[in-house]
């Protein structure tokens, strides 16, 4: 596991939180648990993110070849992993150094605290394809299975419910520079 105590993941979960409340457009956010994965939708495009990088790439493929199952024109689904800092990633070990990664086509590293930017930079997906994206995904229809909204969170797609108050600040992130501007 790259991320055996979850704070990536939290940390993930915390940017997206702050992302809804931020993004006016259409847009789409589900879960999976196990391995501890999101599927984003933007009109920046479809996006799997995870601090798994062993698992990343397989899960886009499929999810791809799921949403191709339900719709006639599917966006790319690019995975990426999440990582913490400059991008040396304990997920990584084993798949030898950057070259090496490049060479055997290891998915994208992105900084946790970059994700924002990617996620909402860019015009890929228009509005009626993120809503049947939606439509299949609230439908349990998209296999892989992916649950609808953050963990805990509700369901996505511009109506998330506001997390529980766990005493931490969400961070909001303005989208210009990708600057915190977090207030408590």
């Amino acid at each position: 596991m790259s991320d055996p105590d979850g704070r990536l993941v939290r940390r993930l979960d915390e940017y997206l939180g702050g992302l809804t409340r931020l993004l006016a457009e259409p847009f789409v956010m589900a879960h999976r648990v196990a391995p501890a994965s999101r599927l984003v939708a933007t009109t920046a495009g479809v996006f799997v993110l995870s601090p798994h990088a062993d698992q990343v790439r397989e899960a886009a493929v499929a999810t791809r070849l799921g949403l191709a199952d339900h719709l006639s024109w599917v966006p790319f689904v690019d995975g990426l992993v999440v990582v913490d800092g400059d991008g040396d990633h304990p997920g990584l070990a084993g798949l030898g150094d950057r070259r090496e990664r490049h060479q055997r086509s290891t998915p994208p590293l992105v900084p946790v605290d970059l994700v924002p930017r990617v996620l909402t930079e860019g015009h890929a997906v228009d509005a009626t394809t993120l809503r049947r994206i939606d439509r299949v995904l609230r439908t349990g229809a998209l296999r892989p299975a992916w649950s609808p909204g953050l963990p805990g969170a509700g369901t996505g797609n511009g109506d998330t419910a506001p997390a529980p108050d766990t005493g931490t600040t969400v961070p909001t992130v303005d989208l210009v520079d990708g600057t915190d501007v977090t207030h408590a």
